[in-house]
């Protein structure tokens, strides 16, 4: 890792009223699953193996005893995980995990292939030790997942359903007598 620093200040007396500002850059990292990581894999229904993106660039400041961050990438096995927000110096989270729709969500499925590739925002609480998936963001996010899908295989279905009448409808105008 290397830390590249904009401006700083830590009261030697009370460090936990620090302000600094700068980046960190992660050139390697493998990482142990922690409680988030087992967190994540719950709700990805994987492994909680994870490790940290080679060369991310996660821009950081500590003011009010809590350290901000944004663009943090977690590779799992089959997605990554992009986090932002903070971490309190008591433990304390508010991050937002962000992601694509997991592929074991997803099957095969024409409603499944529909929601593929759009990107999912949970709010993670709690603590270092017990981070918590925001429930009530998942199932609203689960249940936008579906309406989105359901919408857009209706859509296509429709669009196709339309336009194989509109062929049929000018094969019957311009045929031959």
């Amino acid at each position: 890792m290397s830390l590249d620093l904009d401006s700083g200040r830590v009261p030697l007396t009370d460090p936990a009223h620090a302000e600094l500002a700068g980046r960190i850059l992660i050139h390697s990292a493998q990482v142990s699953p922690g409680p988030l990581a087992r967190e994540l894999s719950v709700l990805l229904k994987g492994p909680a193996t994870l490790t940290l993106a080679k060369d991310n660039v996660v821009p950081f400041r500590v003011v009010n005893g809590r350290v901000y961050h944004s663009g943090l990438e977690l590779h799992f096995p089959e997605l990554t995980v992009r986090t932002s927000g903070s971490v309190g110096m008591d433990g304390s989270l508010s991050l937002v995990a962000e992601m694509p729709v997991p592929p074991k969500w997803l099957g095969s499925s024409k409603l499944a292939r529909a929601v593929a590739g759009q990107t999912i925002r949970l709010p993670v609480g709690g603590t270092l030790s017990r981070p918590r998936i925001d429930e009530k963001a998942l199932r609203a996010a689960s249940a936008r997942f579906a309406r989105d899908a359901t919408e857009k295989v209706l859509q296509q279905e429709l669009d196709g359903k339309l336009k194989k009448e509109a062929e049929n409808g000018l094969k019957k105008l311009f045929r031959r007598k």
